[in-house]
């Protein structure tokens, strides 16, 4: 894409739109200096195409220019009122280990649409808001655009803590909402093994990566476009699985009603060795989680077995009994992504390898 703007015609590169573009091109390139280089050409809060001001914001903080970031925004609510800009200042002041200022920012913070309170922010206002504000807040700005699972996840802990158990269950009930399934064409020895080459050969995969909750293995990147057959073929699979699960519930189900109108699969492959496990979490920018097991140990005493619907860790109480899932190789488990979840070591000497994915907006 950026290729093809910077051989645009001088006509063309003129237009707000094609410079607009560019910005976007470059943020998503990662080419964050080039892009506060051009997005410093348009003055904060000028009338234009698109976020602008939120691509230029964006870029200075990935260089961890945190003041000349804090300041573009205090210019942009200088000429009108930004919800999404605000928010992203309290993230900015987090970042910049500004505390108190980000808790006085927080609290200027209105409910507005698509649920603006997400990231950093809304985990702080889980720390100093009382859970009737905090849910008040996110029942009044709506469904959000991203970040689903994690705001998903702060309403049931709220609605947990004013005991209202009901509601919870309403929302989510792992008894209801996690889904085992054996897709047929996945079950073929043949297409496991392959599966099995192709995760061993990815150059991504990465012993214990940092901000990952995988210990005592491996994890990759992000799985793409550019996949193995046997990865595209079950990511394939997968899809078809997921408009399964979609279309057994309820039309009126909340996990139905939340569901992104244009979704795509993120995935990315877990290598567990001996004494391997996932810690306890849950994916923030899921809507629905699937993990698929490709190859797994001779089950003994539990052995890397996946448990979903954990307690959060400040210890609201959950209506509901926690799932233990059992893992077979050919075997797909979907959940909401708002479940906290983890696994059980891994106690044999074979490799416990899965193939894990959401669905995100």
């Amino acid at each position: 894409m950026l290729a093809v703007l910077q051989s645009g015609d001088g006509k063309a590169k003129a237009s707000a739109l094609f410079q607009y573009r560019l910005l976007q091109a470059l943020v998503l390139a990662k080419r964050y200096h080039e892009a506060v280089c051009l997005g410093s050409e348009r003055q904060p809060g000028q009338p234009g195409p698109g976020a602008w001001d939120g691509l230029v914001v964006e870029s200075l903080h990935q260089l961890g220019r945190y003041d000349e970031a804090l300041a573009r925004i205090d210019a942009v609510l200088a000429c009108g009122e930004d919800p999404i800009l605000r928010c992203e200042r309290v993230r900015l002041l987090l970042a910049a280990d500004r505390r108190q200022e980000a808790i006085a920012s927080l609290d200027q913070l209105q409910p507005g649409i698509k649920a603006i309170l997400s990231g950093p922010a809304l985990e702080l206002a889980l720390e100093v808001w009382s859970r009737r504000h905090l849910l008040d807040f996110i029942d009044q700005s709506g469904p959000p655009v991203r970040h689903i699972g994690q705001v998903a996840e702060a309403r049931l802990r709220c609605l947990a803590a004013l005991g209202r158990s009901d509601d919870v269950l309403a929302m989510v009930d792992p008894g209801r909402h996690v889904i085992e399934s054996y897709p047929s064409s996945t079950q073929d020895p043949q297409f496991l093994a392959a599966l099995c080459r192709e995760v061993s050969a990815l150059g991504s995969l990465v012993d214990d990566p940092e901000g990952y909750t995988t210990r005592g293995g491996q994890q990759s990147s992000r799985i793409l476009e550019n996949a193995p057959p046997a990865m595209m073929d079950l990511l394939e699979q997968c899809r078809r699985e997921v408009e399964r699960y979609a279309a057994m519930l309820s039309a009126h189900d909340p996990v139905a009603l939340s569901r992104p109108q244009n979704p795509s699969i993120e995935a990315w492959a877990v290598v567990l060795r001996k004494g391997g496990h996932q810690l306890p979490h849950y994916h923030p920018n899921g809507w629905l989680s699937g993990v698929f097991y490709v190859a797994v140990p001779t089950v003994r005493a539990q052995s890397g077995a996946l448990r979903i619907g954990l307690p959060p860790p400040t210890g609201e109480t959950m209506p509901w009994d926690e799932q233990n899932v059992m893992p077979e190789p050919g075997k797909l488990v979907l959940f909401p992504s708002m479940l906290r979840h983890a696994t059980d070591d891994n106690k044999t000497n074979a490799h416990r390898i899965s193939i894990a994915f959401d669905v995100v907006p």
